[in-house]
């Protein structure tokens, strides 16, 4: 039998942090504004926040906001580009201000209460994610589910991150099992390039984690592999999959000068490419950061000036360098990366060692993992809530080690 911890009735706190997520997937920063506001000086005194979170957030905020200023002068960036770098150091102080706000919140919470509002958002979107299908069906045509989110590789984000604690959540709530499998489900339907990415780290998971014998192994493993074959040549009728998989054939057997709209390659692929490999790039130049927003004016001079330029083209680049787009690394993770560097990789090789090291359900720990892989392919999506929101669980499931016996 549940407890109070379950009970239905949410409190005006609970609902205002459901709307504040939903609201940063789809863009509306004000919400996340106005909910930090909320928790960082009406609640401050009834919260705490554990260290390594606190360093984690405070060495990207700090790091961030002073290297952009340090390398905007240093490197001489045109004036031209100074209010869009601007505006990209207060989309990040927001989403930081708005995880530091997140986690003062949630740690007074109950570990299960957590999961339960993390299975509340999914059952919104899972609501969503339906009317949008049936409208499909009826009155369009089928395109990828985008659910509560700006697009679908966001809702992908919080797919990968919230499947696996969902499944823990149900072994908490047995009544929430058709919800929890509805949502995994439907979600499918998002066909999100990074998410099926996670579906094969998933898979490959299962297998190793699978408890037989070894003879049954041999027995069911070339059955799973034979199914998996059949269920991709379905998958590669759809149109996404079958250009991800055609952009990593040609990149193996061609290289990069093989990676052109000739070749039938989307120009948002090799943007993306592009974006991802100068970042890379700038990191190994710049290891301390490049700070927020100074990486589309840093972006436009590597690609001009490198043989990377030479090699990778399409309609998307050419937009950013004729200053009609804006560069990003189209990754979360790098992003974070080439802004902040070692202020950034530091603290969180040690989050992360942490985290991986402590005896806590490995659902969580599938989640981290998937997470993190997925924010190397996603940006638009609150990357770092998320992950303050599986550090705040690992601190609850740490403390409370009897409850990683579920997971035997």
């Amino acid at each position: 039998m549940l407890d109070n911890r379950l009970s239905k009735h949410l409190f005006f706190s609970e609902i205002f942090f459901i709307i504040s997520i939903i609201a940063i997937n789809l863009g509306i920063n004000e919400v996340g504004i106005l909910f930090s506001i909320y928790i960082l000086f009406l609640k401050t005194s009834e919260f705490k926040i554990p260290k390594n979170i606190f360093i984690f957030l405070s060495s990207i905020l700090i790091s961030g906001i002073v290297l952009s200023f340090i390398y905007t002068n240093y490197l001489n960036i045109s004036s031209h580009y100074h209010q869009a770098i601007l505006l990209r150091v207060r989309f990040y102080v927001i989403h930081i201000l708005y995880a530091f706000s997140v986690t003062l919140y949630l740690y007074k919470v109950d570990k299960i209460r957590i999961l339960h509002l993390i299975y509340l958002l999914a059952i919104i979107n899972l609501m969503v994610g339906f009317i949008q299908l049936i409208y499909q069906l009826f009155f369009s045509t089928f395109e990828r589910l985008s659910m509560l989110t700006s697009e679908p590789s966001s809702i992908a984000m919080f797919y990968v991150f919230a499947v696996p604690l969902l499944l823990l959540y149900q072994k908490y709530n047995k009544n929430a099992k058709k919800g929890v499998w509805s949502f995994i489900i439907l979600g499918i339907l998002i066909v999100s390039k990074a998410q099926i990415l996670i579906f094969l780290f998933w898979i490959i998971v299962f297998l190793l984690k699978m408890k037989m014998k070894m003879k049954r192994k041999l027995v069911i493993i070339p059955i799973i592999i034979i199914f998996g074959l059949f269920i991709a040549q379905f998958f590669l009728q759809i149109h996404q999959v079958n250009a991800l998989y055609r952009f990593l054939s040609i990149s193996f057997n061609e290289g990069l000068s093989g990676l052109n709209e000739q070749n039938q390659i989307y120009t948002s692929f090799t943007f993306r490419l592009s974006g991802a490999l100068t970042a890379l790039s700038l990191f190994w130049e710049y290891l301390s950061g490049i700070g927020f927003g100074t990486f589309h004016p840093l972006y436009i001079d590597y690609m001009n000036s490198s043989g990377l330029g030479q090699l990778l083209s399409g309609s998307e680049i050419i937009g950013v360098l004729f200053e009609d787009g804006y560069a990003t690394p189209k990754s979360a993770f790098l992003e974070l990366l080439v802004s902040c560097g070692l202020f950034f990789l530091i603290p969180f090789f040690f989050i992360a060692k942490q985290f991986l090291k402590e005896k806590i359900p490995f659902l969580i720990k599938i989640s981290f993992f998937s997470l993190v892989i997925i924010s190397f392919m996603v940006e638009l999506a609150p990357f770092l809530t998320y992950l303050i929101i599986l550090l705040v669980l690992e601190v609850k499931f740490r403390n409370y080690p009897r409850d990683c016996e579920l997971m035997s």
